[in-house]
């Protein structure tokens, strides 16, 4: 394959990152698909081979670093260890976090973290306190659910105001969810 041609897969990232990069400079309700094809220099066809619209870019984008943040925190020895490094990314990501808070239609794109930060937190739990979670049974996907939105909704407004204290935060959730 020619090397100045990009593979789909890499395609794919290319505009996810452009995104990303987009977000740094203007608010998400302003980016366009045609400001990520201006960006990333492909065309609209390529851009919708790849997406839907443009919040199926943001959710991706949510997904792929969700995924990464998981792998990293599941590999801790410690539950409150992973547990930190989860709320630690939300702090890295204040910016991304705000921008989506801050979208007119982005109900979408608030399912997609919610959802993600339910099933990390699930994949914690199963790996860090297995039996914590099967003492939950067929109200585990309940439980998690309603963290996972407290736990964004709660960030996204310490975030907003500058009172994010990750290791407070902690603490706090750890006391809650395994003591």
């Amino acid at each position: 394959m020619d090397g100045n041609r990009k593979t789909t897969g890499n395609t794919k990232l290319e505009i996810a990152r452009t995104c990303l990069k987009l977000l740094e400079s203007m608010p998400a309700d302003k980016i366009t698909v045609r400001s990520i094809t201006s960006a990333c220099h492909v065309s609209r066809q390529t851009f919708y081979y790849h997406f839907q619209d443009i919040y199926e870019v943001f959710e991706f984008i949510l997904e792929y670093r969700f995924r990464e943040v998981e792998k990293k925190c599941i590999s801790m020895d410690h539950p409150r260890d992973a547990v930190r490094c989860m709320l630690q990314t939300g702090l890295e990501n204040r910016v991304m976090v705000n921008q989506i808070n801050s979208m007119q239609n982005g109900q979408r794109v608030w399912l997609a973290t919610v959802t993600a930060i339910a099933r990390m937190l699930r994949n914690i739990i199963e790996a860090k306190q297995p039996d914590l979670l099967k003492k939950q049974g067929e109200d585990a996907d309940l439980i998690f659910e309603f963290f996972a939105g407290g736990i964004y909704g709660y960030m996204s407004r310490k975030l907003a105001t500058g009172e994010y204290d990750v290791d407070r935060l902690t603490g706090q959730l750890c006391r809650i969810m395994f003591e």
